[in-house]
């Protein structure tokens, strides 16, 4: 068994430009923003035979606000943004040839800005993928099912194998769909878009 934990903060600035008066025109101007991220994990994860697993907690925080020393000290605008991630994967191996891998996750999102209230939203999943390895043959199958507090539930599929066809090449083929949806700061920040739906792509 192993446990683990990890944690990084950053506090960084940075200068931006504009199109100041009055010839509104791209130029450098003193407005700046200034950023504090923080993230960290813990961890077990373990190796017990035929079966295998790797389980955690994370966090991520990000407060970012922008400055404008011609308007005073205060900032003009800023954001907040935090998650919380529980997370399980694992495999079993079920015989010589036959292979279970599997995992679960569950995400909480929240988001704010000086002029909007707090967006939160869930994302919960789970995945199973059975895999045949044998002599020169390899065959995997698997689905995924996820569920957004926002935009429902949904399930995608794949499927992969590959074939040795000599001692020097061999034949591989794979089938799969997506399925990602925005975040909140794509939907909710001063650059996103409310009326944004889940992505799905088929490969």
């Amino acid at each position: 068994l192993r446990l683990t934990a990890t944690a990084r903060y950053a506090d960084s600035k940075l200068d931006i430009d504009g199109f100041p008066a009055p010839l509104y025109q791209f130029a450098d101007t003193a407005e700046f923003q200034e950023t504090r991220q923080f993230s960290g994990r813990a961890g077990l994860a373990g190796d017990l035979g035929q079966l295998s697993f790797d389980a955690g907690y994370a966090v991520s925080d990000t407060r970012r606000e922008y400055f404008d020393p011609a308007f005073g000290n205060d900032p003009s605008f800023a954001t907040k943004g935090r998650s919380h991630r529980a997370e399980l994967r694992g495999q079993y191996r079920i015989s010589d040839a036959w292979q279970l891998d599997f995992g679960a996750d569950h995400e909480w999102s929240r988001y704010e800005t000086s002029f909007d209230a707090q967006k939160s939203a869930r994302l919960a999943s789970g995945h199973a993928l059975l895999g045949w390895h044998g002599s020169g043959l390899n065959l995997t199958a698997g689905a995924r099912i996820n569920d957004h507090s926002r935009f429902g539930s949904k399930a995608t599929f794949g499927a992969n194998g590959s074939i040795d066809v000599s001692d020097n090449w061999r034949l591989r083929a794979s089938w799969g769909q997506g399925f990602k949806v925005p975040t909140l700061y794509q939907l909710f920040s001063n650059y996103g878009n409310v009326a944004l739906v889940p992505e799905t792509s088929t490969s």
